[in-house]
């Protein structure tokens, strides 16, 4: 959310006509669809009348107009769990520190896009993003895909969590070789990998089509 708000405000003081908005897909499209939910509702407002829509409450546009959710729980989880990652205190151009974890895990610590991550502050994103999911029994979606919509936002979650826990494997082994993670700890990664990837194969293919799907879950058995 804060990245939209600040491509917005860019986009006015420097004189632009307009926003692209779209949902890229790199390395596998891993996010599920209702993370970006949040992202077309803005762009739409701002198309429709940016100066009226300064000041929006998005989270409650988005449960009354796109989740419908009238205990008011998924606009501010997907508001939420979308910044999650500003937590960690590191914040790559164009790219999520937590993606890069679980995409490019030879990559080495300390340097280029992943300089600064410590394990405060990954531990730190994982007990918000904890705390952020703790509503979503009690969302209550009046869609048609109201019940995947809470799945894939708990999937979400999940790999949010992932990708905590490899950093901080990482972080916590010396020279953060991804190969010398201590067994008991590599174990419990690959079995919850493991869950990670049964789940998301079932949910992309209740929303998707098959084609995508095995180089996307190609990385993931790269990861493991």
């Amino acid at each position: 959310m804060a990245n939209l708000e600040a491509a917005a405000r860019a986009g006015r003081a420097n004189g632009a006509s307009g926003m692209l908005v779209t949902d890229w897909g790199d390395f596998g499209h891993w996010q599920p669809w209702p993370v970006s939910f949040l992202g077309l509702a803005y762009g739409a407002a701002m198309a429709w009348s940016a100066s009226s829509n300064e000041d929006l409450d998005l989270t409650a546009a988005l449960d009354l107009h796109v989740f419908r959710d009238e205990a008011r729980v998924l606009g501010t989880l997907a508001r939420d769990l979308g910044d999650v990652h500003l937590e960690t205190g590191v914040t790559p151009k164009n790219a999520s520190v937590l993606a890069l974890l679980l995409l490019f895990p030879d990559r080495p610590l300390g340097e280029g896009r992943l300089a600064g991550l410590t394990v405060e502050g990954l531990e730190r994103t994982l007990a918000s993003t904890v705390r952020i999911l703790r509503p979503l029994s009690g969302a209550t979606p009046d869609r048609g895909d109201g019940r995947l919509i809470v799945q894939e936002m708990r999937l979400a979650a999940d790999m949010v969590r992932l990708a905590c826990r490899v950093g901080i494997a990482r972080l916590e082994t010396p020279g953060g070789n991804f190969r010398a993670i201590s067994g008991a700890v590599r174990k419990a990664l690959t079995s919850d990998l493991d869950e990670l990837m049964r789940t998301y194969r079932r949910t992309w293919l209740e929303r998707n089509r098959p084609g995508g799907l095995a180089d996307s879950t190609a990385r993931w058995e790269r990861l493991k």
